[in-house]
């Protein structure tokens, strides 16, 4: 935000907070947004740096005072809303905070913490935004847009009958997506406590979620009866629960197929660097479908070893679409 700000233009006239507002500009979502969801704001206590890289399981420091005036909200990514009177356009989730915090910043006025972007940001480390699990089926993942100009934290203020505002903006701060799971009573709590059996079904789950692990013991026996060419190798990977058409849980454009490697990490096999790879998803048959020829190749005239693969969703830290497939 532009600083140093001052909000008192006239000390002889009437002057006072009035509210303070979070705004959450929309960027899309995954899931039934018809479900009101519980919304909580805490002021971070831990320094965030821009300049700093962090694992979507950071956790930061933040007081334990739940800052918003209300916690459910409805979920609307797609209505305009009324900002001063005036409609604006961009759809946008708006938080009242509670009137302690709007109080103690206007009490800042003139101070030094206003004095400077570096002053600022040491006595206001930031927020963090958390939600609740819906119960049963239902919800939605809520994609924010930190750039848009609508999100961002505004005070709002008087001078006499005139009605000000000042916005503290988001646009080239720190920010960070905290990822967690809870898979009980799921099916997939099943395949995650016996890694070692097969089931019928497979899960692919973006933001640090489930990712399946592929291998091919019998590869080596296609050479059993001598060397042999590989015209064409294809995976084929067949989608069981078929929701592209669903206009609140798509199924993933692209999933990638990662090799891993003798220090078991993971990297794109040889064949991601041809037009043949693929892993787009087919919407007439419902499958992913990758071109692996020179890969199985170099297996088979053991110029590589298989050390195993898995399936990921791509694009996985900025998106919710999960997807089933068959084993």
């Amino acid at each position: 935000c532009a600083l140093p700000i001052y909000l008192i233009a006239d000390s002889t006239q009437s002057y006072g907070a009035d509210s303070l507002v979070l705004s959450l500009a929309y960027a899309g979502w995954y899931g039934d947004t018809t479900v009101a969801q519980n919304i909580h704001v805490y002021r971070l206590t831990e320094d965030m740096y821009v300049d700093s890289s962090y694992y979507s399981n950071k956790t930061f420091q933040s007081d334990n005072v739940d800052l918003a005036m209300q916690n459910s909200y409805a979920i609307r990514p797609n209505s305009a809303v009324v900002i001063d009177s005036d409609t604006v356009a961009t759809p946008q989730l708006m938080i009242r905070l509670k009137d302690d915090l709007r109080d103690s910043i206007f009490a800042k006025n003139s101070q030094t913490e206003f004095a400077s972007g570096d002053n600022w940001k040491s006595y206001f480390k930031g927020i963090k935004v958390t939600v609740d699990s819906v119960q049963g089926s239902g919800g939605a993942l809520i994609y924010i847009n930190p750039t848009s100009p609508y999100t961002r934290l505004t005070l709002y203020y008087h001078e006499g009958l005139v009605s000000k505002s000042y916005s503290f903006t988001m646009y080239g701060g720190a920010r960070v997506n905290q990822s967690r799971h809870n898979y009980t009573g799921s099916l997939a709590q099943a395949q995650l406590n016996n890694p070692g059996t097969q089931f019928d079904l497979n899960y692919l789950q973006p933001l640090a979620g489930m990712k399946t692990m592929l291998s091919f013991p019998n590869l080596k026996h296609f050479t059993d009866s001598g060397s042999i060419l590989i015209n064409k190798a294809e995976l084929l990977v067949t989608v069981v629960s078929d929701t592209s058409t669903s206009s609140t849980t798509p199924v993933p454009g692209s999933i990638l197929l990662l090799a891993k490697n003798s220090s078991g990490t993971y990297e794109f096999p040889i064949d991601y660097y041809e037009r043949s790879y693929g892993g787009t998803y087919n919407y007439t048959d419902h499958t992913y479908t990758f071109g692996i020829t020179r890969t199985i190749q170099r297996i088979l005239t053991g110029a590589a070893t298989d050390y195993g693969y898995t399936l990921n969703i791509l694009g996985s830290m900025i998106a919710g679409n999960s997807v089933t497939i068959g084993s």
